[in-house]
């Protein structure tokens, strides 16, 4: 089956415009948690393996960035492409700055890390980054600029990435997103296909996207021709509300053709909830996923998808015309026409207030990014096109991707016990707080796992191999590791299924902020930043953040600099 392991292969092979031996095995790591199926892993790394300890393994450059320049999006990997003249390993960073920084992601001569590019400005010279005096930025500080992780076309070296500014600098009177298109073998990033594209103020029904009070928070989705399969290449934005921002408005999805950001067909627009507002006058139904990026995978039928969950908001029937899909997973077409969904029982109590007054729990079912699992041969018959997602209420819950299970609930008062049969699985995990983050799936030649933590709670490691009774989640036989802090995604790195290759790399946002490793059999701790205190400690912890992994090194940022972590002879101290 090409269409998934495609995708996957097309994110770890080799991309460059002329062949150098050193850097001829490199992996690029181009969207949000390595994949369009957001699995968070990378088979192909040959050098990292659990022999990592705190006397081999470390951080071996870190550059500090400008004030309040911030790093909430993943960086992302392009090896072998040609910048100044000379083959590099890119890593690429963007900012809450809207700045752009490409690092060598290979070499590293000193303590500071080597840039190749940048630091180059995406907004006009007329306009400022968001400055959060002007909107309710919530928990996030100064500024709003680039807040979800870009996504790069290898195919045609191309960054796609979205931006948010005002006009004028001082005392806005006008907030823009847009979408940029970067020539990544052009010495300034140079705009192409026609970018960049400014988002419309748009109305879909009851509802008109407006980018103040709207954030690009998912990863964005790079659809290619594969899976799903798409006439031409397009890209596609997801947006939430500004944290507060009353009365909530709805979440949005905005789609563009690939190679020509102002085509006529450009862009398909869909709105979460474009229906009748509650007695409120709320829509809501933002899209934020905990940073986590728009999925996308088939389903039994050879139908291939975009799949996503919605925050609390307004919930009636997603499949009408001017529906309201609030608390739901959503499964689209890639044109975003609403294919089917799930709603859980309990989707009114999350929603309605007065059971938890002033403005509710804030239990909403879209704080991570749905896991499309691959086709396993190690995964019973019947799980074998499944999406796994968690949520505010700490379950983890297993989807049916074909027939996904829409609502059977009812509005059960400020006491819902409804349950859910129409879900294959939905386990309880224990927390100490609400859930933002996402699983992370490997197979290890034998077992395929998903490694979850939620927040304040175990970093575990699930067999999914139950039967169809039981499963696919083996939660009798789950592995439970360290306890973690805040909202830990982890990442998985291996050399395919060899034994003695799995790491589990989480970055652990309280305490110190630390990037931390685990054996992903055993699930011991192998490494701390925080064991090295002066030689490994990295910056400021910003939310959601997931580390990147890729030719024998860790890529991490922060609120304040940015990291590389790699073999080392430096002392530990």
């Amino acid at each position: 089956m090409k269409g998934f392991y495609g995708c996957l292969l097309t994110v770890f092979l080799v991309v460059g415009l002329a062949s150098v031996s050193s850097l001829a095995q490199s992996v690029n790591v181009t969207t949000w948690h390595n994949d369009i199926g957001r699995t968070g892993q990378n088979t192909h790394e040959t050098t990292l393996t659990t022999g990592i300890n705190k006397t081999n393994f470390g951080r071996v450059c870190s550059y500090k960035l400008l004030l309040n320049e911030q790093v909430y999006a993943q960086p992302l990997v392009l090896g072998n492409i040609v910048i100044g003249g000379t083959q590099h390993q890119a890593v690429l960073v963007l900012t809450m700055q809207d700045n752009i920084y490409v690092f060598d992601g290979a070499n590293h001569t000193g303590a500071k890390c080597n840039l190749l590019q940048g630091p180059i400005r995406l907004l006009p010279s007329n306009e400022a980054t968001v400055d959060c005096k002007f909107i309710n930025c919530g928990a996030i500080s100064y500024t709003m600029g680039v807040l979800g992780t870009p996504v790069i076309d290898p195919a045609t070296n191309t960054l796609y990435v979205v931006t948010h500014s005002q006009w004028p600098k001082k005392q806005p009177s006008k907030f823009y997103h847009r979408l940029h298109a970067l020539d990544l073998t052009s010495p300034t990033l140079a705009e192409k296909y026609n970018g960049p594209a400014t988002l419309p103020s748009v109305k879909v029904g009851s509802v008109t996207f407006q980018s103040k009070v709207e954030i690009q928070r998912p990863g964005l989705l790079l659809l290619t021709g594969e899976e799903p399969a798409v006439a031409h290449p397009m890209v596609y934005a997801a947006f939430s509300t500004t944290e507060g921002t009353r009365p909530n408005p709805s979440g949005w999805i905005f789609g563009y053709d690939a190679q020509n950001l102002k085509s006529s067909s450009s862009p398909l627009v869909y709105a979460t909830t474009s229906g009748k507002p509650d007695v409120k006058k709320r829509h809501g139904g933002g899209i934020w996923q905990g940073a986590g990026g728009l999925s996308a995978g088939g389903d039994q039928n050879g139908g291939n998808y975009i799949y996503f969950s919605t925050a609390d908001g307004q919930f009636d029937n997603p499949l009408a015309t001017r529906g309201n899909g609030g608390n739901s997973f959503l499964k689209l077409t890639p044109q975003l026409q609403v294919s089917d969904y799930f709603t859980p029982a309990d989707a009114f109590y999350r929603w309605d207030s007065s059971c938890h007054e002033p403005e509710g729990w804030d239990l909403d079912f879209g704080s991570g990014s749905a896991v499309v699992v691959p086709p396993d041969p190690h995964m019973n018959s019947a799980y074998q096109h499944v999406a796994i997602k968690a949520d505010k209420e700490n379950y983890l819950w297993v989807i049916d991707r074909t027939s996904p299970g829409r609502f059977v609930g009812q509005s059960c008062g400020c006491t819902c016990t409804v349950q859910n049969t129409n879900v294959i699985q939905q386990l309880a995990v224990p927390s100490a707080y609400q859930a933002h983050s996402t699983p992370a799936f490997w197979d290890d030649g034998s077992t395929p796992f998903l490694y979850y933590a939620p927040t304040y709670g175990p970093l575990s490691k699930y067999p999914l191999n139950c039967g169809p009774d039981n499963g696919p989640i083996c939660a009798a036989t789950a592995t439970a590791g360290t306890i973690l802090g805040y909202s830990p995604t982890p990442a998985v790195s291996s050399n395919g299924t060899t034994k003695g290759t799995g790491i589990v790399w989480v970055i652990d946002a309280v305490g110190g902020n630390a990037l931390m490793a685990f054996d992903a059999e055993t699930m011991a701790r192998l490494y701390s930043s925080n064991d090295c205190h002066n030689r490994d400690k990295i910056g400021l912890p910003t939310s959601f953040s997931v580390p990147t992994i890729a030719n024998g090194h860790v890529f991490v940022g922060t609120r304040t600099d940015f990291d590389i972590f790699g073999p080392t002879t430096a002392s530990c101290n």
